[in-house]
């Protein structure tokens, strides 16, 4: 929705500028840097969120709009212009007056960015590598909407993030997403879950909701030469009782199988 929007000002300049006594090639180049300079303003008014970040080593309270907005905004510039048509089916199923815990497979790295940008209504935060959040502007933001980093190779600081996205469900703070396979699949399978990652919907004792995606894959190779169509499905909502019943295991299990199966039917 964005680049339509900068579009219409960049033309609305250049059409100012003809009316104004500007030649035709004059207009035409006020279009082009009136375009880019519109598109650099939002970048930059966006990201300018980060300097209102300061300690990232305390847990949020609350999530910071200005973030949120900084995300959202460039993951819409980011799928705009790599060609991204994204559709999602089964929204209506999120529950309205609840936090939950999202659980998706993983295919690329843009499925963080199409999934915040497509669920942007339902601030859904992430739970990410370390190397992801120590990045400079990016992770100032993504800390400012309750992202947090997940070290897998040190299980009492995982521990210490899932008790932190529990926390952060309970509090009403943000929904969050889990990759519970760890890391992206290289060959399209889904890796094995981590039965780990469902521990932040039980502590919360708030509901799981499973959710798959495909497309995303093929977004870096598909950039600047032709669209990539991108589905995301959620699949179900797994209440809080019934997750409070399962262990884990059976968790990371029912979810990896329901996942599987709605990708080899084909997402629809």
């Amino acid at each position: 929705m964005l680049i339509p929007v900068l579009f219409i000002i960049a033309l609305a300049a250049a059409l100012i500028g003809f009316a104004a006594g500007l030649g035709l090639w004059q207009a035409l180049l006020l279009f082009v840097v009136a375009y880019l300079l519109a598109n650099l303003i939002c970048v930059l008014l966006a990201f300018s969120t980060c300097l209102l970040v300061k300690d990232m080593e305390k847990p949020i309270e609350k999530e910071n709009p200005a973030c949120r907005l900084a995300a959202v905004t460039a993951f819409g510039l980011v799928c705009g212009y790599l060609g991204v048509r994204a559709k999602t089916i089964g929204q209506q199923l999120l529950p309205q007056d609840d936090k939950y815990l999202v659980v998706c497979n993983h295919r690329s790295g843009f499925d963080p960015v199409v999934m915040m940008y497509q669920l942007r209504r339902h601030k859904v935060s992430f739970v990410a590598k370390p190397s992801v959040m120590s990045l400079p502007i990016i992770g100032r933001v993504a800390y400012g909407i309750g992202c947090l980093s997940i070290d897998r190779e040190n299980d009492r600081n995982a521990l210490k993030t899932i008790l932190t996205a529990a926390n952060y469900l309970k509090k009403g703070i943000c929904n969050i997403c889990i990759f519970p396979e760890g890391t992206r699949s290289r060959t399209g399978e889904m890796l094995p879950f981590h039965a780990g990652s469902f521990k932040i919907a039980q502590r919360a004792g708030k509901p799981l909701v499973i959710a798959a995606m495909t497309g995303t894959e093929s977004i870096t190779k598909n950039a600047l030469r032709r669209r990539t169509d991108v589905v995301l499905k959620i699949i179900e909502v797994v209440p809080a009782d019934k997750v409070k019943a399962m262990n884990t295991q059976e968790l990371a299990d029912y979810s990896a199988e329901l996942i599987s199966k709605h990708i080899e039917e084909g997402l629809r």
